[in-house]
């Protein structure tokens, strides 16, 4: 934005934004941009206030930026100016978008025929990765490639339903929503389209459009699962106190459980742990879901161990485990241990490193059965 303003400028939008306009409203009165709007309430919101409170946060913000001017390159301190700047914007904006949807009737969910054995599908969705941008993904590829994966999974559910009875739907977002524009510093940002509050907003906006609402269009009861990813994190080192809660994966869930709430969707249901992993139960089978980024290395010995010591840590037989995090459709055992690909595809980290990782998501298919140790019936790789 133009660092010049005029006095009328700033004042209709310090006086519009306290009364409680939106930033389009101001837009359109002012004859300019939303995103211009934004960036001078972001800038002058506390211009002629004396409160405590808003001194008090105007010196912080201050007093950081002056830290990181000593650091930092230049185009590092205005990124990450940029993130302490906007993260009341996601706030403001998921307000509003909340506030204007709509209650719609749950569709009834299809007939049940007499006879047919009963079907559970997941559609395990990870490594997204909203904000990457590499010679071959950003936020356009993105949006196409989830289309298409809800696309084959709603092809999927009308034709296994000729055959069975599709009763239950499972969601499982494994983390990794974002990519993270600060993550690693400077590099982070240079593979970044933008920063991470429009990468949160972004992945509510792709999530609940492209693929909740067209799945719960179905009728079907549809269980959402949100495990927290390493990109998802605050910061670069991990967290072992409820990593799940304190991630930007928990805005994104927790947003998007207020708006099927908020839109009347009362056969959508959601788990969202505060920890790291869920255990969800299948016709009796115990499959464990997490990110991955806490096993350490993609081979079935390593995930073995793994699942058995989490089996012993909860007290429960695990008959399974779900993944993310490797980029890298893998499957072992009859769909004991199953990882997932990944949205975004290669990239340079992959590619200097020598790792495969093909643009892809997973559905998985269980049946309800008496004649096998595990209600696991198959999984197939929706290549994006």
């Amino acid at each position: 934005m133009n660092r010049t303003l005029s006095d009328y400028f700033i004042t209709t939008v310090i006086e519009m934004r306290t009364s409680g306009e939106t930033y389009d409203a101001i837009a359109t009165k002012l004859g300019t941009t939303a995103d211009a709007v934004r960036s001078c309430w972001r800038r002058y919101q506390y211009l002629g206030v004396t409160s405590d409170e808003a001194v008090s946060a105007k010196s912080i913000k201050q007093v950081a930026l002056t830290k990181r001017n000593n650091s930092m390159t230049a185009k590092e301190n205005r990124a990450l100016l940029q993130e302490h700047l906007t993260v009341q914007d996601i706030l403001e904006q998921i307000k509003e978008m909340t506030g204007s949807l709509n209650k719609k009737k749950s569709p009834k969910a299809p007939a049940k025929a007499k006879g047919r054995t009963a079907m559970t599908m997941e559609a395990m969705i990870s490594d997204v990765h909203v904000g990457k941008k590499t010679d071959t993904f950003n936020l356009a590829v993105c949006r196409a490639r989830l289309r298409h994966f809800t696309e084959v999974f709603l092809g999927e559910v009308e034709r296994n339903n000729k055959i069975y009875n599709v009763e239950r739907l499972i969601l499982s977002f494994l983390g990794d929503n974002i990519e993270h524009s600060n993550m690693h510093g400077l590099e982070s940002m240079v593979g970044c389209e933008f920063s991470n509050p429009e990468q949160i907003k972004w992945a509510i906006e792709l999530f609940l459009t492209e693929i909740i609402l067209p799945i719960s269009a179905l009728g079907i009861p549809v269980d959402i699962i949100g495990i927290a990813g390493n990109h998802d994190r605050e910061g670069e080192k991990r967290t072992f106190n409820t990593p799940g809660k304190n991630s930007f994966a928990w805005i994104i869930y927790e947003t998007l459980r207020l708006m099927t709430t908020q839109l009347g969707l009362s056969h959508v249901s959601w788990t969202i742990p505060e920890g790291a992993y869920l255990v969800i139960n299948v016709y009796g089978n115990n499959f464990l879901h997490e990110h991955g980024d806490n096993v350490r290395g993609n081979n079935y010995p390593t995930i073995n161990t793994h699942l058995s010591n989490r089996s012993t840590q909860i007290g429960e037989i695990l008959h399974g485990i779900r993944l993310g995090h490797y980029h890298r459709y893998t499957h072992y055992d009859n769909g004991r241990i199953i990882i997932n690909s990944s949205v975004c595809g290669a990239d340079s980290y992959s590619d200097v490193l020598g790792y495969t990782s093909l643009a892809g998501q997973v559905i998985n298919y269980y049946v309800k059965t008496a004649n096998r140790k595990s209600s696991f019936f198959r999984s197939f790789l929706v290549q994006l």
